[in-house]
């Protein structure tokens, strides 16, 4: 089973200038639904608020037949983001002011229990001491049942107010992790040094896989024993909305699928699976949104 835990909100993607196109999203929900679309095994764990957009989102969850047995709802309101385009690339803004996903409660995964799973989270639901708490405990819990801990950065700048505190708390997470993904940007604002020195040292800290992701130019995988590039497709570029999601989202799959173990992550020929994942995140680009565009054959 592969437990992505966060938030999960309404995209509001401007297709014209103040007209906006609403879809589903948040990173992990987004992984969830990919995951569940791939016909893997997927729980999503997080506060969802009572409000409208709230219900509409647990409805989704539901409908897609993940598991929602660690999601609490709560009266917070529900957090908004709003995607700004220029040809395919995204600015965001947000709405987020004591929402539902800065409001995780322990008491909702206080009966959880793990058995060499996948546990993935991201950076924006690290926002406050209770919710650090509240993924310091489940990773934990998977690290103490062999299972993996993914860490998809997903930095957002316009939602950070100290970055050097939010580069501290990063950094306390990543050695935490055992699967790091990045982009090459976050790697230039997070270690002010080129790739290949900056990921030596994730893995000096005991990472076991980082992945890059590139964009148009694909994906790279680094472990210890290895160093592993995929070229994506050219395509048409309409949205990238959630492109990232899906690469981490396809690759976790796999993992989880295979039933690749922890102490096997790195030594693993990852080759297949590397492009298999580049090419699933291309596929999404080609569609606006992010859960909208999660449609394979």
């Amino acid at each position: 089973m592969i437990y992505s835990v966060g938030e999960i909100l309404f995209d509001y993607i401007e297709t014209k200038p103040n007209q906006y196109l609403k879809n589903p999203g948040g990173a992990p929900a987004n992984v969830a639904v990919l995951i569940k679309r791939l016909k893997g095994a997927s729980s999503f764990i997080g506060s969802i608020s009572l409000d409208s957009d709230g219900n509409e989102l647990f409805k989704l969850l539901k409908e897609e037949d993940i598991d929602l047995s660690f999601v609490k709802r709560v009266s917070n309101p529900s957090m908004k983001a709003y995607v700004h385009l220029n040809q395919g690339e995204r600015t965001f803004t947000f709405d987020r002011m004591d929402t539902a996903d800065l409001n995780l409660s322990l008491e909702s995964i206080k009966d959880i229990k793990f058995k060499e799973d996948i546990l993935h989270f991201c950076s924006l639901s690290l926002a406050n001491e209770k919710n650090r708490l509240f993924h310091k405990t489940l990773i934990e819990a998977m690290k103490r049942s062999q299972g993996i801990v993914s860490f998809d950065v997903n930095l957002r700048l316009n939602l950070v107010y100290d970055l050097k505190e939010h580069k501290e708390i990063i950094n306390e997470f990543l050695s935490h992790s055992d699967i790091v993904k990045l982009t090459d940007e976050e790697i230039t604002i997070l270690f002010s040094k080129e790739e290949k020195k900056a990921v030596l040292e994730l893995l000096n800290q005991g990472v076991k896989i980082v992945l890059v992701s590139k964009g148009p130019n694909g994906a790279t995988l680094y472990t210890k024993a290895s160093e592993l590039h995929i070229d994506a497709k050219k395509v048409e570029v309409i949205d990238t909305t959630g492109a990232g999601d899906a690469f981490i989202g396809a690759f976790l799959y796999k993992i989880d699928l295979l039933k690749i173990r922890k102490e096997d992550l790195d030594s693993y020929d990852f080759n297949e699976i590397l492009k298999y994942s580049v090419d699933i995140a291309t596929k999404t680009v080609t569609k606006l949104g992010a859960i909208s565009s999660y449609i394979f054959d």
